[in-house]
């Protein structure tokens, strides 16, 4: 729920903010009016959010899910329906771990390990653990992992699989 109502916007809408129609910028730009670039909104706004959470439980460990958004939730979102496909099932589709690994969602996901880069070293709450959400396999979850590393030059990320 957190993208409806509290980001409001398709990460990738504002990675390609643009390429979009007139009335999706304007969508866009009535909320990040005072941003001069529209993908620091969605990391800056997804930090704030993971870092109230995770300061409200401080010093405990927080386990945050990754987003695990269906086509269907996404395309309610600013700017999402022009990057959701419509599916008979959204439970079992396109979702969770196996969209952060794929080649027309990899740079959304950067913004949001950009939001947790920015919670951990940079505001200090480093007791944040990450889940990655609907992982159907240990392949998955090491590709997943593996798209992390892209985002994270020092590692900030890895995380072992037992299996």
């Amino acid at each position: 729920m957190w993208q409806r109502n509290y980001v409001k916007i398709h990460p990738q809408a504002l990675l390609d903010f643009g390429k979009l129609d007139d009335a999706s910028q304007a969508a866009i730009e009535s909320v990040t009016k005072t941003y001069d670039d529209e993908p620091s909104y969605f990391v800056d706004k997804l930090a704030a959010g993971i870092a109230m959470i995770c300061a409200a439980f401080y010093p405990k460990d927080v386990i945050v899910r990754l987003s695990e958004f269906e086509t269907n939730e996404y395309a309610n979102v600013i700017g999402g329906e022009a990057y959701e496909p419509v599916e008979a099932n959204p439970m079992i589709g396109f979702r969770d771990a196996s969209r952060f690994y794929h080649p027309s969602f990899q740079e959304a996901f950067g913004l949001e390990c950009k939001a947790v880069q920015k919670v951990r070293p940079d505001m200090g709450l480093r007791k944040l653990k990450l889940m990655i959400p609907f992982c159907r396999t240990i392949e998955e979850g090491q590709r997943v992992q593996e798209e992390m590393a892209k985002h994270d030059g020092c590692g900030l990320f890895r995380a072992q699989f037992d299996g």
